[in-house]
């Protein structure tokens, strides 16, 4: 990323997985889980291009009709049992406190279910501005919408707004919000390629003040 004056921000939001915990291996499991119990025969990878969606809009994608709210609650279910497996990248917790001394405001805008949400971001021990998780009133990624709550409640202007992510659809979440965008290069999309990115959570500093 290159930029050569340091651009300012005051509400940083942040995706969960990928941006902030390394989940990866925990749906991994959850998802060979879910298959094995339906004798469904989609591998993990394939689901793995879609992350960052909804998961319901993910079982559609994939091809899979039948039996989609049993196959969400048994995944989220899973994935809460082994939720001890999931850390938070390098520097998450300082990078985090540092922004809340500077007075920044920082959100969570995901498509992980509230309750796992929840669990996570406690090991974090942080105070989130807001948290925007799926819902039935806002509509998912790649819309808006909670993006746009976040921003909304927050009384600031977009451009004084950034959105951290690290899948395609996270950019595309952002665009139709009208928010600036910067990509975790250290997710879970490694070919995903954008001009604004970092390699670790705590580089956000050399970039925006």
């Amino acid at each position: 990323m290159k930029i050569q004056k340091k651009i300012f921000k005051q509400h940083f939001i942040f995706d969960l997985d990928g941006v902030l915990f390394d989940s990866l291996n925990n749906m991994k499991i959850s998802w060979n889980f879910v298959i094995k119990k339906n004798k469904l025969k989609i591998t993990f990878s394939k689901y793995k291009k879609h992350i960052g969606l909804p998961f319901l809009q993910i079982l559609k994608k994939l091809g899979i009709k039948q039996n989609q709210g049993k196959i969400k609650k048994e995944y989220f279910l899973y994935s809460k049992k082994n939720i001890h497996k999931i850390i938070p990248y390098s520097n998450v917790k300082m990078t985090l406190k540092k922004l809340k001394k500077k007075g920044k405001k920082i959100s969570i805008v995901t498509s992980k279910n509230r309750t796992n949400a929840l669990i996570l971001l406690k090991k974090l021990n942080i105070n989130f501005d807001y948290i925007k998780t799926e819902s039935k009133t806002l509509k998912g990624k790649p819309h808006a919408d909670m993006i746009n709550y976040c921003v909304n409640k927050s009384n600031l202007q977009k451009d004084h707004c950034l959105y951290v992510g690290d899948m395609k659809v996270d950019l595309l979440t952002a665009k139709n919000a009208g928010i600036d965008f910067l990509l975790a290069k250290y997710g879970f999309n490694k070919e995903f390629k954008y001009h604004n990115y970092i390699n670790n959570i705590s580089h956000i500093f050399k970039y925006y003040e």
